[in-house]
């Protein structure tokens, strides 16, 4: 694995050089913005059809992505792959007190307290719970995150008579979506597949 890696790496190195491409040497990280978001999507849409070949393959543009930021980190004078690497690795073994600690967890429901208890103790300076989560997630699935808090901190959702708009009713979906342990984001992604074979009928 870690041959493969290198590999990679010094692809990366040689794209970014004096004789590389010239495409790859002129991007910047606001340029790469779109590109993360499209093999992301990418990625998503392999795993909704659950094809072998296609994660392999949206994987390993990702994988690309990141070792390329990395670069674009080290030329900058910003960070390098080994920070993000080291980085990365610390929060893991913090996150796993009950993996990599004295602490126990008998199931998923404590694994995720210890998560968030040691998530809370890192980001002391959030002034609020919705702070973590991104501002660029789509509606559907930033709407999931918030309900999923409010769940969570035991915060009342409005009473059903004030939910009168079609947001409202959306949100109600979203709600007994979050409930019943279901992402909303993907079921609605595969009940769409539904419609769109009617197109290729």
């Amino acid at each position: 694995m870690m041959k493969e890696f290198e590999k990679l790496v010094e692809i990366t190195d040689t794209l970014n050089g004096p004789k590389g491409c010239p495409w790859d040497k002129e991007q910047t990280f606001q340029s790469l913005r779109p590109h993360v978001l499209e093999e992301v999507h990418e990625l998503l849409e392999a795993i909704d059809e659950d094809s072998t070949e296609g994660m392999v393959e949206e994987l390993g543009d990702i994988l690309f992505q990141i070792v390329f930021f990395g670069k674009l980190g080290e030329k900058s004078g910003r960070f390098n792959l080994q920070e993000v690497a080291r980085k990365v690795g610390e929060k893991l073994i913090r996150r796993h007190p009950h993996v990599f600690g004295d602490a126990e967890a008998k199931d998923a429901s404590e694994v995720i307290h210890h998560w968030e208890r040691v998530k809370a103790e890192e980001k002391k300076e959030r002034k609020h719970p919705l702070e973590g989560i991104p501002k660029t997630l789509g509606a559907l699935a930033r709407a999931q995150k918030i309900v999923g808090k409010m769940i969570h901190k035991k915060i009342p959702f409005p009473k059903k008579e004030l939910a009168t708009s079609l947001g409202d009713q959306l949100l109600d979906l979203v709600i007994q979506a979050q409930e019943e342990g279901v992402d909303a984001e993907s079921a609605l992604r595969t009940a769409l597949k539904r419609y769109e074979a009617l197109f290729k009928s």
